[in-house]
């Protein structure tokens, strides 16, 4: 699979890798868990537009969000484990592979405040996880957890989003992200690009 995957170009490549890693997951709504990675892709998108990055930072959040979950979520899955190995052999920049590994929490980690700090020394990797926690944070898609879900949700995101400190920008496209349908249309996208 891996081969097949490295035969794509380089801008399939996070996208393929996602869906078949995610392929049979589910959310804790019931919900195709790939969706996730498309919306924080999306998310990630619309985000560095809004900062005014440079179209190869742009590729390269894209690229991260679609990958932000593949080492976290790929060993119970027919594929088996995603390394970072296995993204280095595919041909991933170590850009890319850095803020992918920085977005994979350490089993056991003790110190929840210190993934945070780590994801605060990588633009991309922050990036990416502002755009990860307004898609998980969303008030459509909280809407379909269970009380206590959504209790445990709310309190984890509150916390990443006091200790990523949010500048204006990012704060205001926070703000709108967690307001708006899960699925953006056109018109909605362009108002949170700022168009």
């Amino acid at each position: 699979m891996f081969a097949e995957i490295k035969n794509l170009s380089l801008d399939e490549r996070p996208q393929r890798l996602a869906e078949v890693v995610h392929e049979f997951q589910k959310d804790k709504s019931g919900a195709e868990y790939i969706d996730h990675p498309k919306r924080v892709a999306q998310n990630a998108k619309i985000l560095a537009t809004r900062l005014t990055l440079e179209s190869k930072l742009i590729e390269s959040a894209l690229a991260v969000a679609w990958l932000h979950d593949v080492i976290e979520d790929s060993a119970d899955e027919p594929l088996g484990a995603v390394t970072e190995k296995d993204l280095i052999d595919m041909g991933f920049s170590s850009e890319t592979i850095g803020a992918v590994v920085l977005l994979t929490r350490i089993k056991g980690e003790k110190d929840k405040s210190a993934y945070y700090r780590r994801l605060n020394n990588n633009h991309l990797a922050r990036l990416v996880k502002i755009a990860d926690v307004a898609d998980n944070r969303n008030f459509e898609r909280r809407a379909d957890l269970s009380p206590s879900d959504a209790s445990y949700f709310e309190r984890k995101y509150a916390h990443a989003l006091e200790l990523l400190q949010l500048n204006e920008t990012e704060l205001e496209f926070y703000e709108k992200r967690i307001h708006l349908p899960i699925v953006l249309n056109q018109q909605a996208e362009e108002e949170l690009a700022g168009l």
